[in-house]
């Protein structure tokens, strides 16, 4: 959904020249959340458990679990290639592209990605190392918290508490998660079919508290749209 908000609006910029990037404060702070979202580790590479995986930034997701490899995964780099161009000398930029513009990094993570390299691309830019150690993104009631920029090392906190938008966000209000080098305390599941989704939806999957209540009954399923 934030790419397609974007795209429209990068397209209605070229088409007419007026700028919605401008109307809305959503566009530029895009930029320091999916920079705060994503773990000091990246996922793949020479280090890697899993031969053969490359090399790519691992965020936390707060609504549909979808680690290391996944559609929204691989959709960080355009977007973020997009909206950088907008706003190339602000805050933002500057800690995205610290996360997003290593050079081990700074590449397509596939064909789908070939598109984004040709429309937003501009040469790599100096990597300033961001000052700021935390990000509150206010819409989604969702805090970023960690110990330094340094490396691999950082210690990572989480914590959400917001409104319930629409199926793809989870009975996990109140959650977070905690990583240093590895998961600590992770937000669990997966969005496969069936069993899966009637897990990954429910707090039971987060690090939320659970209040039994001795009289309710729990019956039926949930779908994969959390209905």
């Amino acid at each position: 959904e934030a790419k397609n908000i974007a795209l429209m609006a990068n397209a209605i910029y070229y088409a007419s020249g007026e700028n919605l990037f401008l109307s809305h404060p959503w566009f530029k702070q895009r930029l320091a959340y999916d920079a705060f979202a994503a773990y000091p580790s990246p996922f793949g590479g020479s280090n890697s458990p899993i031969s053969g995986l490359p090399v790519a930034v691992e965020q936390v997701q707060v609504g549909d679990p979808k680690r290391a490899r996944s559609s929204s995964n691989n959709l960080l780099r355009p977007l973020g290639l997009m909206l950088s161009r907008q706003f190339p000398a602000t805050e933002e930029t500057a800690i995205w592209n610290w996360v997003f513009r290593q050079p081990e990094l700074d590449s397509m993570r596939g064909d789908y990605d070939a598109f984004a390299d040709l429309l937003y691309y501009f040469p790599p830019p100096p990597l300033v190392k961001p000052t700021k150690l935390s990000h509150f993104d206010p819409s989604l009631g969702v805090i970023y918290l960690r110990s330094d920029w340094d490396g691999p090392d950082a210690t990572h906190i989480a914590f959400w508490a917001g409104p319930y938008l629409s199926g793809h966000f989870h009975f996990n209000q109140g959650g977070f998660t905690l990583f240093k080098r590895r998961d600590l305390a992770p937000l669990t599941g997966n969005m496969d079919e069936g069993a899966n989704v009637q897990y990954s939806h429910k707090t039971v999957a987060s690090n939320g508290i659970l209040i039994g209540n001795p009289t309710e009954i729990l019956s039926g399923t949930c779908d994969q749209n959390g209905n």
